[in-house]
């Protein structure tokens, strides 16, 4: 027989594991992007322990499950196929053989370095001050932070008036 705390204690647990699973779905909402799947070649360099010309891959049903695996990210296969055609473009990839347009593809140097300046640029934004990060804020906000301004300045104006 089951108690009646041993109820209410699966219950808040039950709770507490549907918040957790709601936000690792929301983390995994995400959209893929080109720098994902530029990541993922380099995360595969880093893994082999090999250079970027040692490592080439093929865009199939594997890689979309890998890159929302290791990245927490959604895709499809059309989707990647989308930005692997943006990466070709910037000649971030390109190809190691003949063969189909999306096998083989391998990194370039200038797909190493963007891979590698997001990852200073994600290195120094972690290492920010609480000062420095709310500077930050207000920096992408400003505009906000002006509307409140007039507002306010509004508001000054018609009490004024209308005492």
């Amino acid at each position: 027989m089951k108690h009646a705390g041993e109820k209410s204690q699966k219950r808040i647990q039950g709770k507490m594991i549907w918040v957790a699973v709601r936000e690792e779905k929301m983390a995994t909402i995400k959209k893929a992007t080109e720098y994902d799947l530029l990541r993922l070649f380099m995360s595969e360099m880093e893994d082999r322990g090999v250079t970027r010309t040692m490592v080439n891959i093929s865009l199939d049903q594997s890689i979309v499950e890998a890159l929302s695996n290791k990245f927490k990210v959604t895709t499809n296969l059309r989707e990647l196929h989308q930005l692997a055609d943006k990466c070709l473009a910037h000649q971030w990839l390109e190809h190691m053989f003949m063969g189909a347009k999306y096998s083989s593809l391998t990194l370039t140097a200038s797909g190493q370095g963007v891979v590698r300046s997001l990852q200073i640029k994600e290195k120094t934004k972690a290492k920010r001050t609480i000062l420095k990060q709310f500077s930050d804020f207000i920096e992408d906000h400003k505009g906000i932070f002006a509307a409140i301004g007039v507002l306010i300045a509004i508001l000054g104006l018609l009490i004024k008036l209308g005492a």
